[in-house]
């Protein structure tokens, strides 16, 4: 289990991608760990050919009220200016994580899309 105590950040380095983890008194088990390695290779793969010095991003986990759970965030910023936001809540982390994943992926792929016309 990855403990993070006091405010910290952590970094995922996968294959290019770098993601910087900002947690406030949190413990992040295997399984969450296991899931963010598995979102930023994704995130990796869609960004193929981009240059390594862009691939860095903040994934930012909090943990909100009783009524509003988790709340994860993540910001990236591509060429051309183009900033890749998205933040997620719910009570279960894994159901955050992965609503963060879909919503980063459909703007990247949207991203591509307008910058290079590709479909994928």
């Amino acid at each position: 289990m990855i403990k993070i105590k006091e405010k910290r950040q952590d970094l995922v380095y996968n294959e290019l991608v770098e993601i910087k983890i900002e947690a406030n008194k949190i413990e992040i088990s295997k399984r969450i760990a296991k899931k963010i390695r598995k979102m930023t290779k994704g995130w990796d793969r869609q960004l193929k050919g981009f240059d390594e010095a862009i691939k860095r991003g903040t994934l930012k986990i909090e943990q909100g009220s009783k009524s509003e759970g988790w709340i994860v965030s993540f910001n990236m910023w591509l060429p051309e200016k183009h900033q890749v936001f998205s933040k997620a809540k719910n009570e279960d982390l894994m159901v955050v994580l992965g609503e963060l994943e879909d919503q980063v992926s459909r703007q990247i792929k949207k991203y591509k899309s307008e910058i290079y016309g590709e479909k994928n």
